[in-house]
């Protein structure tokens, strides 16, 4: 399956993943409304995107996977996941939570991307929770398709492309 693909069962894969997430947080002790107000899966129109803002201000172009992503939707919600836009991407990348918890990671977790990557090779591309530093970062390299890295917890996990992220994603709602 490509990304487009990927996409797709992610779209129609949501029931039955949303059941899974909404058990463990209701175990966790939130109440419906809560998970409600956060368990979605949204998608917004496709604009036109050639290339990504990294950390650093510069910008990457678009790999063929994530070619494909942005030609899909701009913005995916899905679950607790929010696959930023290309526009956000830059204005988060801006802003003050970012900006501590970029640096938070870089200081405090020495084998962490943003301790060990110049940061014109990262781009954020998912955020679950910003105060609490579960992003999703592209690693650009010397490949065609950059890395792609989740922290969640005080976990950090690394995928080889961003399908192989989604195919995690799929697999595995609840850790995801």
């Amino acid at each position: 399956m490509g990304t487009v693909e990927l996409l797709e069962e992610l779209r129609a894969s949501w029931g039955r993943r949303s059941e899974a997430v909404r058990t463990l947080l209701t175990q966790g002790g939130l109440t419906s409304a809560e998970i409600d107000a956060h368990l979605k899966f949204r998608v917004t129109r496709a604009v036109p995107v050639v290339e990504l803002p990294t950390v650093a201000g510069t910008a990457r172009p678009l790999s063929p996977m994530l070619r494909a992503r942005y030609a899909w939707a701009s913005t995916i919600r899905d679950l607790c996941d929010h696959f930023l836009s290309a526009a956000a991407v830059g204005t988060t990348h801006a802003k003050p939570a970012f900006r501590r918890v970029f640096a938070s990671q870089a200081d405090n977790w020495a084998d962490s991307v943003p301790a060990t990557v110049a940061p014109e090779r990262i781009t954020l591309i998912s955020v679950r929770s910003l105060p609490d530093g579960d992003v999703v970062y592209a690693v650009w390299g010397d490949r065609d398709e950059p890395a792609i890295v989740q922290y969640s917890g005080q976990s950090e996990a690394w995928f080889d492309t961003f399908d192989e992220y989604l195919r995690h994603l799929l697999a595995s709602p609840a850790e995801g």
